[in-house]
């Protein structure tokens, strides 16, 4: 059955709505029997929301985010927007850096993931592993976990920040440090 048909068919079942009610004749209303009050149960935890991946790019003082060029975008969505990584991962977002207006040779990639695997342990040792072989060197940046990768071309500094994993990329560790500190403190607060 094509997926056409069934969009089609779901969209009918839900534009007639409740079925109709058949009239049924009066009968006696039964007397309540009293039951017991039910003991009150522990209120869940809320579930984490999914979040979008353009949310992260929070405004930083001196520095501008921008959109990269459609053919930038659409390298990047194709190389992101495959099956596979639909379940782990809602969404994805690419923005360039200037600083008054001048380029700073930075680039920051933001996937969205889905909340049930970013809650799982090892996450970001997982992207790291997938992203190089190479050995990371481990920085703390305003109290999170920082996984610098000096040896690539570009330099990458990738962390995990609630549903995201966040992937810097530059040319040279001290403006990217800085800038992550930067960009990590502007998404302490949700």
């Amino acid at each position: 059955m094509s997926r056409a048909f069934v969009a089609v068919l779901l969209a009918f079942a839900v534009s007639c709505g409740s079925p109709p009610q058949v009239a049924t004749a009066p009968t006696a209303t039964p007397t309540p029997t009293p039951s017991p009050t039910p003991s009150p149960s522990p209120t869940p935890s809320p579930e984490p929301t999914l979040a979008l991946a353009d949310s992260y790019f929070k405004t930083i003082q001196g520095y501008e985010w921008v959109t990269p060029p459609p053919e930038a975008d659409r390298i990047v969505r194709d190389a992101f927007n495959k099956p596979e990584l639909s379940q782990y991962a809602s969404g994805f977002a690419l923005r360039l850096l200037t600083k008054g207006g001048d380029p700073v040779d930075m680039f920051v990639l933001v996937m969205a993931m889905q909340p049930s695997y970013a809650a799982l342990p090892g996450v970001l040792d997982s992207v790291g592993k997938g992203f190089t072989t190479t050995v990371a060197k481990e920085q703390t940046l305003s109290g999170r976990r920082v996984l610098f990768y000096g040896t690539t071309t570009p330099k990458v500094s990738m962390w995990q920040h609630r549903t995201f994993i966040v992937v810097l990329y530059g040319t040279q560790e001290a403006p990217m440090s800085s800038f992550a500190t930067l960009l990590i403190d502007a998404n302490q607060n949700p």
